[in-house]
């Protein structure tokens, strides 16, 4: 499953969200197409497109257990620390079983999403009103990457998106933190801008779950909302956990 794996549904799905402010339908609309190749969004699974990264996926990846998301109702995380505000907005959880635990996760209750398993890696988008979620999930083992820490991997994801420019102008990396979030788990979040039809932020998380799977999670909105939305992205950053 080698390919060469840039940012077009990064700049594609942004485009979506800040041209003119477009309606819940127009997200909707194009949210399972491009969910099909979202993949490329972690560029860093891609070890052709960065020199930073020299391991080679396996030639014919076999994972014994695929992530199979079910969208249900779960039990609130019980948090280890206390916990952010929680946003005036309705939340719930979205239980997602994947390589047999389920992920926890605080979520508006009003976005809509679509689910895209494939063998090796799956893809959950969830859209509201000039914002978006991406849940990106992979078997770091069929990739051969089981070796690599957080640090590598978000190392190599961002020096992918730094060598984007043809496809990601004016990346900026604002800011990248090393956390223990209020569940307990360790986190590397970095937030970034680019420019494609207009400024848009995206806050990210990292999380390898037993050096076999990697969890990205991609909050999206144009620049201009960022004020607005931050305090969601942080809250529900902070309710992340595997595992009951």
């Amino acid at each position: 499953m080698k390919s060469s794996i840039f940012l077009s549904t990064v700049i594609l799905l942004s485009s979506y969200i800040v041209s003119c402010g477009p309606s819940q339908e127009q997200l909707d609309a194009t949210a399972t197409e491009e969910a099909a190749s979202a993949f490329a969004t972690q560029t860093a699974i891609a070890p052709t497109d960065t020199p930073t990264m020299t391991h080679t996926p396996l030639p014919s990846p076999t994972p014994t257990a695929s992530p199979t998301p079910t969208l249900t109702p779960t039990m609130t995380p019980t948090p280890t620390n206390t916990p952010l505000p929680t946003p005036e907005v309705v939340m719930e959880d979205v239980g997602i079983q994947a390589f047999g635990e389920p992920l926890y996760l605080q979520v508006p209750a009003a976005w809509e999403g679509t689910i895209n398993p494939q063998e090796i890696y799956t893809i959950i988008w969830l859209t509201g009103d000039y914002a978006a979620l991406e849940i990106f999930i992979a078997d770091l083992i069929a990739y051969g990457y089981e070796d690599y820490t957080l640090q590598e991997y978000v190392d190599a994801d961002i020096q992918s998106l730094e060598n984007a420019v043809d496809v990601m102008p004016e990346f900026d990396l604002l800011s990248r933190e090393s956390v223990t979030n209020a569940q307990g788990f360790e986190v590397e979040i970095i937030t970034y801008n680019h420019n494609i039809d207009g400024l848009v932020t995206c806050k990210r998380l990292y999380y390898i779950h037993e050096d076999i799977a990697i969890f990205v999670l991609s909050f999206y909105t144009p620049a201009n909302n960022l004020d607005e939305f931050k305090p969601l992205f942080d809250y529900s950053f902070s309710t992340f956990r595997i595992g009951d």
